[in-house]
């Protein structure tokens, strides 16, 4: 039997390397008013077949996003060991204490599991599980996606979400999964951006990464779902761990191929609330604005006939995110107009 994996207050004796189909947890030792004497378990399953590489899988990252955590049962549900050329790994509740308590962010700490890494041992449970990812998983992969969606406040346009590094050859691995994916779009974060989330860490690390943004308002639909399924399977086939011939590649031989990169163009690419109201919005995801568009209105909450704000885009681009809900404050962004880049424009990014 391998020995235990353990970092800070988790630990995990789940054999990473025995070949099969096993279902198990990370154990976090945590406690507080509510835990004590026990222990909180963070999912995880291993698939490891013949010889092939390594795929770490995740969902969960925020607590409130559930396409992922969906995508993901579903496929632990479908595949065998007999499936798979290597090694799945796959954490359907990356941050399970925000999960269970339906929650971005951690009951716990408060923490940010996308703004944790590499991590901790000893400042917090959140920290400790990006620590744990860092120090026991990411060192094993070959390759990583990392499912998101809107949450709570935000919709996306169905997107790969592809964080700029500056290797070149790296970057340039991560755009073949990223148009491996195959979602509508794209979306690009330039260099430096975030640099304590879950990409960055694993690209210092040397690691193939993509993530995605499916969707959101704490929901799914069956189009995004859609999108997100066959975005796993088309990233599977590309890391070549998915068996040739398996019927689950039947899925994804007739979508479009093809995605269309967008990056925000500075910080106007966000639209934001300078007073606080009611939010009525002009326009839907997806839609092509101009500079100086109205996208949105913020009523008065005080007076029925004042309108204190009209909201309009610096530039031209693509709605491709938009604020759910009709309360905004001060501050509040209402939605995101990104520019569309061409693929030599996204290769000369870190060249």
């Amino acid at each position: 039997m391998a020995p235990a994996l353990s970092y800070g207050p988790l630990f995990c004796d789940l054999d990473l390397d025995k070949p099969g189909r096993r279902i198990g947890e990370i154990l976090l030792t945590h406690s507080d008013n509510i835990h004590c004497y026990g222990t909180i378990p963070i999912p995880i399953t291993v698939i490891k077949g013949g010889d092939g590489p390594t795929v770490l899988l995740s969902g969960g990252n925020h607590g409130n996003e559930y396409e992922g955590q969906i995508l993901l049962r579903r496929l632990i549900n479908i595949l065998e060991s007999k499936d798979v050329n290597g090694r799945l790994i796959i954490m359907p509740s990356l941050n399970f204490p925000a999960v269970k308590d339906i929650q971005r962010v951690s009951p716990l700490d408060q923490g940010n599991l996308n703004r944790s890494f590499p991590g901790a041992p000893d400042q917090g449970p959140t920290k400790a599980i990006a620590g744990f990812i860092t120090n026991h998983l990411l060192p094993i992969a070959d390759y990583g996606l990392d499912l998101h969606s809107g949450g709570a406040h935000a919709n996306f346009v169905n997107c790969g979400f592809l964080c700029a590094c500056d290797d070149p050859v790296l970057h340039k691995k991560n755009i073949k999964l990223a148009e491996a994916f195959g979602a509508p779009y794209t979306v690009v974060s330039p260099l430096g951006n975030t640099a304590d989330g879950y990409d960055p860490v694993a690209h210092t690390m040397g690691v193939p990464f993509l993530s995605c943004e499916l969707g959101g308002n704490c929901g799914s639909s069956v189009e995004t779902l859609d999108v997100g399924w066959r975005g796993i399977l088309g990233f599977l086939v590309e890391t070549g761990i998915l068996n040739e011939n398996h019927t689950l590649i039947q899925q994804i031989e007739n979508r479009k191929h093809g995605t269309r990169y967008l990056m925000a163009k500075d910080h106007h690419a966000n639209v934001m609330a300078t007073h606080s109201g009611l939010m009525e919005p002009l326009v839907e995801l997806g839609d092509v604005v101009s500079a100086g568009q109205p996208v949105a209105k913020i009523h008065s909450m005080h007076g029925a006939l004042d309108i204190v704000q009209t909201a309009k885009s610096s530039h031209d681009g693509i709605i491709a995110i938009q604020r759910t809900g009709c309360l905004v404050e001060t501050g509040n962004y209402v939605c995101s107009v990104y520019s569309e880049i061409k693929h030599d424009a996204l290769i000369s990014l870190v060249e």
